[in-house]
């Protein structure tokens, strides 16, 4: 019984200690930010509890019969919730039939297990729902709920769990871990000279990909836009083909840097090599911070715009977002930063995402 990833240790062996005890809780919410494999672990729960190998130390075997229902998503006594039909949300319907699933006998006389993932996608209906579970749970009820964003959930819900929360492992732990994973392989050639950012999963996934070379691109846009190589319009288009959610932590990390840069830090959680670093410092040069902490804001005003609505126009977001960038260096230029970057942008929006 082995953690899925080594940053999960600690969790993972409580939860096992008390599941082995008798005294593992009837829900649980296991938060964290994304890309450290908080689902991974919720599934490798279930499936240690459903397996029924004699001995502990070999669940999950994945020879026996519950082993056999895990992997082919049949176990009668696991019910899985997420969005379904390309819905954002988790919605009531979904859960009501979670509460009926817990209201029938387990068929193997052992625990009946449900995952909840992402928790915090349920609508305000769902939440409400759920609560009947959480404060009545039958006998041999586990209820586990995955969030990457448990502020999302209601406090009526994450105080009636045992919470669990995973924090990103440091960089050398992330990078020892990347190094058994990649040995051997073409993309660990290229990893010095990649700016990096997240949680080991996510990191992995930016190496594997296109993505590893996201932040870079970011980098040498905002350079090229501070200079007047390139403006906003031109700058655009080149990330219309980028996941929207991966820009946006991809232009929010750099920003963090460039306000970290002003009071002569670097941020931590970015693997940032020496070259990508001065070029940073060249760029945050004469810029205002206050225009940087305005144009945050806008930046996280759109990520939860796009959290809450699948009706706004991806490329109008760039768009707009590399104008915010412009309209910094404008302010700058112009003396009064701040209060130049107020009145272009906080009275009217960077972003005014129209709706198709």
């Amino acid at each position: 019984m082995i953690a899925p990833y080594p940053w999960l240790d600690t969790p993972w062996r409580e939860l096992q200690e008390k599941w082995v005890s008798g005294t593992l809780g009837h829900a649980y919410l296991i938060s964290g930010p994304s890309g450290l494999g908080k689902q991974k672990m919720s599934e490798s729960l279930a499936a240690t509890i459903l397996c029924e190998a004699a001995e502990l130390a070999d669940r999950p075997c994945r020879r026996c019969r519950g082993c056999a229902l895990f992997e082919s998503n049949n176990h009668p006594d696991l019910k899985r919730l997420n969005p379904e039909n390309g819905s954002k949300n988790i919605a009531v319907e979904q859960v009501r039939e979670l509460t009926e699933f817990y209201r029938l006998k387990s068929h193997y006389l052992g625990y009946k297990i449900g995952l909840v993932h992402p928790a915090d996608l349920m609508n305000a209906a769902a939440a409400n729902a759920i609560l009947k579970t959480l404060e009545e749970p039958p006998p041999l009820a586990l209820l586990i709920l995955v969030s990457d964003r448990p502020g999302l959930l209601p406090q009526t819900v994450t105080s009636r769990c045992h919470n669990i929360n995973v924090q990103i492992p440091s960089w050398g732990q992330t990078e020892k871990w990347l190094a058994a994973e990649l040995r051997g392989r073409k993309e660990w050639a290229v990893f010095e000279e990649l700016t990096l950012i997240g949680a080991p999963l996510d990191v992995l996934r930016q190496i594997e990909t296109e993505a590893g070379t996201l932040l870079n691109d970011v980098i040498d846009a905002l350079e090229a836009v501070a200079t007047k190589k390139s403006d906003a319009y031109d700058t655009a288009p080149n990330f219309n083909s980028v996941e929207i959610l991966s820009f946006i932590e991809a232009l929010e990390a750099i920003i963090q840097s460039l306000v970290f840069l002003d009071v002569g830090h670097r941020v931590t959680r970015l693997k940032l090599p020496e070259n990508r670093f001065q070029q940073l410092e060249r760029i945050s040069k004469n810029l205002n911070v206050k225009c940087l902490f305005y144009f945050l804001d806008e930046i996280r005003d759109v990520r939860s715009l796009l959290l809450r609505s699948n009706q706004l126009r991806r490329n109008e977001i760039i768009e707009s977002l590399w104008c915010g960038w412009q309209k910094i260096i404008l302010a700058t230029e112009r003396g009064d930063a701040s209060r130049s970057f107020n009145a272009v942008s906080r009275g009217g929006k960077i972003l005014s995402p129209q709706t198709t």
